[in-house]
């Protein structure tokens, strides 16, 4: 997966080349750039929120991994996280994963932790989105030095 990120562009060989071989970073920086960008969605230890998947027990000590998923969120979406788009008759399009179902009503997650229950008859379309939400530009809105601690936090 890392290899196809750097081949389609979404992050830079030199970049993972320095991240993997480089110094370490700060965790306790990282654990600040942690908290400002993932932990909204993702929960590690006591920090954070579950949206996306509780990165705990995820392989965290691998920087291959966690490369390939910071610059390519949407490679590899487990299936309990994939992204519903659900547009109503009223043209109100919602987003985000669904948590609940039953015959009358479906309930959708999104980003913010909001949940949302739409009524089945209600419903124009529901489409499975190819994109994560998580952002796919994470790596460009963090420099070298911030993924650098990132990743020994992720790591530590």
């Amino acid at each position: 997966v890392l290899r196809n990120a750097i081949n389609n562009g979404k992050i830079d060989e030199q970049l993972v080349h320095s991240l993997l071989f480089g110094p370490n970073g700060n965790a306790a920086r990282g654990k600040q750039v942690f908290v400002k960008n993932c932990s909204v969605c993702h929960k590690l230890g006591p920090e954070g929120t579950e949206i996306a998947p509780d990165l705990t027990n995820r392989p965290r000590h691998n920087p291959v991994y966690l490369l390939a998923n910071l610059s390519d969120p949407s490679a590899i979406i487990p299936h309990e996280y994939q992204v519903h788009v659900v547009m109503t008759d009223a043209g109100t399009v919602v987003t985000g994963f669904k948590v609940e179902e039953n015959a009358k009503t479906i309930t959708i997650l999104d980003a913010t932790n909001q949940r949302t229950v739409i009524a089945r008859d209600e419903i124009e379309e529901v489409k499975l989105s190819e994109k994560s939400l998580m952002p796919e530009n994470l790596i460009e809105t963090l420099g070298e030095e911030q993924l650098r601690d990132l990743l020994s936090f992720l790591r530590s």
